[in-house]
């Protein structure tokens, strides 16, 4: 049976969010705020999960969400992403497929509108593009380090090293929710101001985030579009 991707995999998939952002660039954080109902660029979206006007309900925790969702040693999922610039009056548009490999591989296929690749392996991040590939120490990179780190050590399911690194706000109900991920490092800060995770049941749906500077991008997720992977 096809499967969704994970929680635990998919909150390893902001890092990458956070990596791809990294080029961009950086200007000083404003006061973080959970995800507002519609995105800049964008008409609202409906059917999403009321404002909750605390961090955690009793109807919906982080610990019981994690548990639910569960973890898988691999998951494949193609993924569409947006990226609204300030620079640009439409937005950037690519496609192509999420990889998963526990404990702490994740590969983003880019397959249009140019075919380039990135991987975060262990602390090591590997870019190819153009028939070029360049390898990296993830730490040389502002405010990654921190945020990787963290988001690495939710692979188990660990609500609590997620608190370490942000503050969680969480919104909906178990069927339809919504989990804001707020940096609590200054310097992750700096790049990005509040990472978005908005699902349904076990399924994550659609990632969202927001760059320091205003710039966002939004990934869609599709469950179910590529077999499971043997062993997961």
């Amino acid at each position: 049976m096809r499967g969704p991707i994970p929680i635990a995999p998919a909150v390893v998939l902001l890092a990458m969010l956070a990596l791809s952002a990294a080029v961009l660039p950086v200007l000083p954080a404003s006061a973080a705020e959970p995800a507002p109902p519609a995105g800049r660029g964008e008409p609202a979206r409906t059917g999403e999960p009321p404002p909750a006007r605390a961090v955690e309900s009793g109807a919906l925790t982080l610990e019981a969400l994690l548990k639910r969702i569960g973890g898988k040693a691999r998951q494949e999922t193609r993924f569409e992403e947006k990226k609204y610039l300030a620079v640009l009056d439409a937005p950037v548009q690519s496609a192509g497929v999420l990889r998963f490999q526990a404990p702490d591989r994740l590969e983003k296929n880019t397959e249009r509108p140019i075919r380039e690749s990135l991987m975060l392996d262990g602390a090591l991040l590997v870019v190819e593009r153009d028939g070029k590939r360049r390898s990296m120490p993830a730490a040389q990179l502002p405010g990654v380090a921190a945020l990787v780190g963290g988001l690495r050590d939710t692979l188990g399911g660990d609500a609590e090293a997620l608190r370490r690194v942000f503050k969680v706000v969480l919104q909906g109900d178990p069927q339809n929710w919504q989990m804001d991920l707020l940096p609590l490092d200054a310097t992750s800060a700096q790049l990005v101001t509040r990472i978005t995770l908005r699902g349904r049941g076990d399924q994550l749906l659609e990632v969202e985030m927001l760059q320091a500077d205003g710039d966002r991008s939004v990934m869609t997720l599709s469950p179910g579009s590529l077999p499971t992977p043997a062993g997961s």
